[in-house]
């Protein structure tokens, strides 16, 4: 994430130091979880090497006994076997816990329930724990189903007074009254701004 998109967001020095600060915290835990994982893998591979050579070994003793010779071949293939499978699980294990990171980040009421509205299998993380493909759906969600998602503080901060123009003159500095908005325009407000709008109508709802 860099510096620069974020100033050009229109936030200032001290939020786009707490993005980047958060941003990085969560690289970096991300990354730890990597590291060991790798750790483990080549763990397992070690302890897989090393048994094959065992089976080697044995392969020279067994001479013409073929059902041995089989009974090795089978074991070599499960060793292989076994860490593929390990490897995948740990993959899926890194990839699991970036996701929910992102969810997090994005502020995501119920992970369950924005889990299933995305397309899993278009996302991916690298060897540093970088996610792709996942930045362009939640920002989608956002915008159809925001109800789903908690607005950062950051993001209040950064929207700053909601100005309610009359006359449909964006650049008029004249507030219009909330009880001469048309109901179209409420509604635009409400999806625009869910908190400024319960501020102005929620209390003639109840």
């Amino acid at each position: 994430m860099q510096r620069e998109f974020l100033q050009n967001l229109g936030l200032s020095d001290d939020q786009v130091q707490a993005v980047l600060a958060q941003h990085g915290k969560s690289t970096n835990e991300i990354k730890g979880k990597l590291a060991r994982a790798e750790e483990q893998v080549a763990d397992l591979q070690n302890q897989i090497g090393d048994r094959d050579k065992q089976l080697k070994k044995l392969e020279k003793t067994v001479g013409d006994n073929q059902e041995l010779a089989q009974e090795i071949d089978k074991l070599r293939k499960e060793n292989e076997q076994t860490a593929k499978d390990y490897q995948s699980k740990i993959t899926k294990q890194a990839k699991d816990f970036a996701i929910t990171n992102a969810l997090k980040d994005a502020g995501a009421k119920n992970t369950k329930a924005v889990l299933a509205l995305l397309d899993l299998d278009k996302v991916s993380v690298d060897e540093d724990g970088q996610l792709f493909g996942i930045a362009e759906q939640l920002e989608e969600l956002q915008k159809t189903d925001a109800y789903l998602f908690t607005p950062k503080q950051i993001e209040l901060e950064k929207k700053g007074p909601v100005n309610l123009f009359a006359g449909g003159n964006p650049s008029s500095n004249v507030a219009k009254d909330p009880k001469n908005m048309s109901l179209d325009e409420q509604t635009d407000l409400y999806r625009k701004d869910p908190s400024q709008w319960q501020s102005l109508f929620g209390n003639n709802n109840k």
